[in-house]
C-alpha cells in the first residue's frame, strides 16, 4: 500500500501543507432577517461569465481554506466564477447572535442565492464536509423552491448522517480530530461570552469530550433542538437525498475517519450519483505523480469533467 494512501495522511497533509493561491476576493456583507450578517467572498475574474459556483466550507473553515481557494482557481480556468459563503462566525469576525451556524442550517445558503446577480444563468453548488451536508439538505428539503438557475451540485466528504459521523469521531485515533475541533469551537464560545456574558459560558468545558457533549450543551439548545440526537436527525441530509431533483454528485472515501457507515447509503434517486472511493481520507483524495512531480486532487479533476 502506498504510504500516501493512509487515511490520516490524506486528511492531514493537504490541511497543513497545501499551498493557497492568492485570489482577489471581493467581500459582500448582507444583513439577515434576524439582525445578523453573512460575509460572502466573491472571486469573479471573468466579467463576461454567466456561470458561478457557491462554495461552502467545512466545520470551522472559511473562504481561506486551501480546498476553497484551489477549487475557485480551478473553476475560473473553466470559465466559472465563485463565491464562498462564510458560515456565521467563520469570516474572521464573530456574528451578532448567540448562535451561529450548524450542520443543517440551509437558510443562509438560500439568502446567499438571492445575492447572485441576474447576469448569472447557471449556478453550481459545491459543499465540503459540513458544507456538503448543507448543500444536499437544501436541495432535498427545498425541492419545490430551489433557485431555477441551479444547474448541478457536488458534495465532498459530507457527513450525511450526523450521528454516525459524531460516533466515528469519538473512536480511536479519530479523537485527535475531535480534540482539535473542540479546541476551535471553545474559542468561539469564548467570543460569545464577551457578547453574552450571562447567557453562555465555557465553565466545565474540559469535561466535553465529543460531539454528543458539545451538541447537547450548545448546538441543540441554542438552535431550538430538543437534544443532540434530535439535532442530528433533523439536520442530516441523508433524510432528504431521495427527494433531490438536480444532478448531484457525492464523493466520499470509505476510509474517512470523520464518517461512519451510515454516511455511505445506497440510493435509488437517479439524480444523485454516489462515488465511494476506497482511499481519500477526509477532504483528501490526492495523488502524487512522481514522474511528473504533480499533485492531483480527485474532486478538482472531477470538476473538469463537468
Amino acid at each position: 500500500m502506498n504510504l500516501l494512501d493512509n487515511p490520516h495522511i490524506q486528511t492531514i497533509l493537504p490541511a497543513l501543507f497545501r499551498s493557497k493561491p492568492k485570489l482577489s476576493l471581493f467581500r459582500k456583507t448582507i444583513i439577515t432577517s434576524d439582525d445578523d450578517f453573512l460575509d460572502l467572498d466573491f472571486y469573479e475574474p471573468n466579467l463576461t461569465s454567466n456561470k458561478i459556483a457557491i462554495l461552502i466550507h467545512g466545520l470551522e473553515g472559511s473562504s481561506q481554506d486551501h480546498y476553497i481557494l484551489n477549487t475557485a482557481l480551478r473553476l475560473s480556468k473553466l470559465g466559472i466564477n465563485s463565491l464562498c459563503l462564510n458560515l456565521r462566525s467563520c469570516s474572521g469576525r464573530p456574528n451578532n447572535l448567540i448562535n451561529s451556524y450548524h450542520s443543517g442550517k440551509i437558510e443562509d445558503l438560500e439568502l446567499a442565492l438571492t445575492s447572485i446577480d441576474n447576469r448569472y444563468k447557471e449556478i453550481y453548488l459545491i459543499g465540503f464536509s459540513v458544507g456538503g451536508n448543507i448543500v444536499l439538505k437544501y436541495l432535498g428539503e427545498r425541492v419545490l423552491e430551489i433557485d431555477a438557475r441551479i444547474n448541478r451540485a457536488f458534495a465532498v466528504s459530507p457527513p450525511l448522517d450526523l450521528q454516525s459521523s459524531a460516533e466515528a469521531l469519538s473512536k480511536s485515533i479519530a479523537k485527535i480530530y475531535m480534540r482539535k475541533l473542540l479546541y476551535n469551537l471553545r474559542k468561539k464560545i469564548k467570543e460569545k461570552m464577551k457578547l453574552y456574558p450571562r447567557q453562555i459560558s465555557d465553565a466545565g468545558f474540559s469535561s466535553i469530550k465529543n460531539f454528543y457533549d458539545f451538541d447537547s450543551r450548545y448546538t441543540a439548545p441554542l438552535n431550538g433542538f430538543l437534544s443532540a440526537p434530535d439535532y442530528w436527525c433533523k439536520a442530516s441530509s441523508k433524510n432528504y437525498l431521495e427527494q433531490i431533483c438536480v444532478d448531484t454528485t457525492i464523493l466520499s472515501a470509505l476510509d474517512d475517519p470523520f464518517l461512519g457507515a451510515e454516511c455511505f447509503p445506497k440510493l435509488s434517486n437517479t439524480f444523485v450519483k454516489t462515488i465511494y472511493t476506497q482511499v481519500g481520507g477526509h477532504l483528501g483524495f490526492f495523488k502524487f505523480y512522481w514522474r511528473k512531480m504533480k499533485l492531483e486532487f480527485l474532486y478538482e479533476k472531477m470538476l473538469d469533467e463537468w
